[in-house]
């Protein structure tokens, strides 16, 4: 993992990738999986030139809340299906989530 990351070009295309590699896992799975998972391969990306430590775990933090809101494993989404009114759907909770998704994806 660390000569993939290290082998692409551009100052954004470090973090992209981390980005691309904890979204993925942060739709099916929980934070505490995925750290335990994925930790060894990405051990170094604190390490990665212009990446300080600090935006890496918020690109952390941002991927899993992003897949806390991803269907179909989005917990969140359950939650507020919980606390919503009873005319409420869960296609509705579903579409409701596109545009605010959108924007945290898009750079």
């Amino acid at each position: 993992m660390e000569k993939l990351l290290l082998s692409i070009p551009g100052a954004l295309g470090h973090p992209a990738t981390i980005q691309a590699v904890f979204f993925h896992p942060g739709c099916i799975l929980d934070p505490a999986g995925i750290i335990n998972d994925l930790h060894a391969g990405l051990r170094s990306g604190d390490q990665i030139p212009g990446l300080r430590p600090l935006w890496f775990g918020v690109l952390f933090i941002m991927n899993m809340e992003m897949g806390y809101l991803t269907p179909p494993f989005g917990f969140n989404l359950f939650y507020m299906k919980a606390i919503a009114p009873p005319g409420v759907t869960m296609g509705d909770i579903y579409r409701s989530i596109i545009p605010s998704w959108a924007s945290r994806v898009r750079p």
